[in-house]
């Protein structure tokens, strides 16, 4: 196939996908540059809850609205277990212990099935255990609860690549950086789109952009490796 003739061993992209899991769903210094902060913490969950009694508060005392205000009050009420849930499988998800974070996810998702950060979360889980196409899905469903949000972007790109659906990678990942410019991540990865498509001089302009980033570490090595055997270096 082309990746062979590409120069390729299967073990160099058994690695290449490896490290994109672990980029994806590994140590926290690792996921911090691909994503943005950790989306669980007491403060969100603080702002959720006066979110929505601030939102429902004018409507006290006005009958028809009364029953909009108890919406809101169940809603909050609502909010603490799927906290919990959440609280357990960012955990279980720092334990390397996938199956148990992803069932986690799942019962705090059933309480508050368009959660953002949840759904973000569930993906890198279902990318951990290599479930590419829910980790698709579950990233387009956190990508359509908020639209202008990029994390979700830079996930579904992940899985489009295990997937090698590359065109849609490389569409996901040129949305991302639109939002947020500047993640040296996305320029490789967007490269790595490229090369999948087997562009090469698209993917040689991203793998020169990340390279005077980023001089070091296995997508250095691999931008690197390519430009010369491209003869671009």
């Amino acid at each position: 196939g082309y990746m062979v003739q590409a120069g390729y061993s299967p073990q160099g992209m058994v690695g290449l996908m490896d490290m994109l899991r672990s980029l994806s769903a590994g140590e926290p210094s690792r996921l911090a540059a691909m994503f943005s902060s950790h989306p669980m913490s007491d403060e969100r969950y603080a702002t959720a809850v006066n979110r929505a009694t601030t939102h429902y508060a004018s409507a006290q005392g006005l009958p028809r609205h009364q029953e909009r205000y108890m919406d809101a009050t169940a809603a909050v009420r609502k909010l603490k277990p799927m906290f919990k849930h959440f609280q357990d499988a960012d955990k279980a998800m720092a334990a390397k212990k996938y199956a148990v974070a992803e069932s986690a996810y799942a019962e705090g998702l059933r309480l508050a099935p368009n959660d953002y950060a949840g759904l973000c979360m569930l993906a890198k889980c279902q990318i951990a255990q290599e479930k590419a196409t829910q980790a698709a899905q579950s990233a387009d469903k956190a990508r359509r609860s908020l639209p202008g949000e990029a994390q979700a972007q830079h996930v579904h790109g992940v899985a489009c690549l295990m997937l090698k659906d590359y065109s849609a990678a490389l569409a996901d990942f040129t949305a991302y950086e639109k939002m947020l410019p500047g993640n040296p991540t996305t320029i490789f990865m967007k490269g790595f789109s490229y090369e999948g498509m087997q562009n090469k001089p698209g993917a040689a302009q991203e793998y020169q952009r990340y390279l005077r980033l980023v001089n070091q570490g296995e997508m250095a090595q691999h931008a690197y490796s390519r430009l010369k055997a491209w003869g671009y270096l």
